[in-house]
C-alpha cells in the first residue's frame, strides 16, 4: 500500500493533521527522528543525554545494543521503539478525530453519508 508513496504524501498528511488540530482547538506536538543510521552509529561505551524543555538531563552510558547485521536487530529495535512511544504518550489525552475509510471501501456508495 505505501510502496508508491513519497515524502510529499507524508507532508500532505502532516498538513492535514495540523489543520484538524486548529479546527478542533487541540495542541500539536511533533518530533522528527532520523532512523536511517540507527544501527550504524551506536557503539558500546558511548554516553548519552536527553534534553527536556531546553534543559539537559544527567548523562548516562549506553551499555546495551546489538552487533551490526544481527538478525534480531530489527525486532529489538521495533520493541524498543514501541516501548519508547508508549512511554512518551502515556499521559496524553485523546488525539484529533480524523474521519477515514479503508481503501477497499473508498468507492462503496452505501457507506457514504
Amino acid at each position: 500500500m505505501w510502496l508508491q508513496r513519497s515524502t510529499v504524501d507524508m507532508v500532505f498528511c502532516l498538513r492535514q493533521i495540523q489543520e484538524k488540530c486548529i479546527e478542533q482547538n487541540r495542541p500539536l506536538y511533533m518530533v522528527y527522528v532520523d532512523f536511517s543510521k540507527a544501527f550504524e552509529v551506536l557503539r558500546t561505551g558511548m554516553m548519552a543525554n536527553v534534553s527536556v524543555g531546553g534543559g539537559v538531563l544527567e548523562s548516562f552510558s549506553l551499555t546495551n545494543g546489538v552487533k551490526q547485521g544481527c538478525v534480531l536487530a530489527p525486532t529489538l529495535f521495533s520493541i524498543f521503539l514501541s516501548a519508547m512511544l508508549d512511554e512518551a504518550f502515556r499521559d496524553m489525552g485523546d488525539g484529533v478525530y480524523i474521519q477515514s475509510r479503508q481503501s477497499a471501501d473508498l468507492f462503496n456508495v452505501a457507506l457514504i453519508q
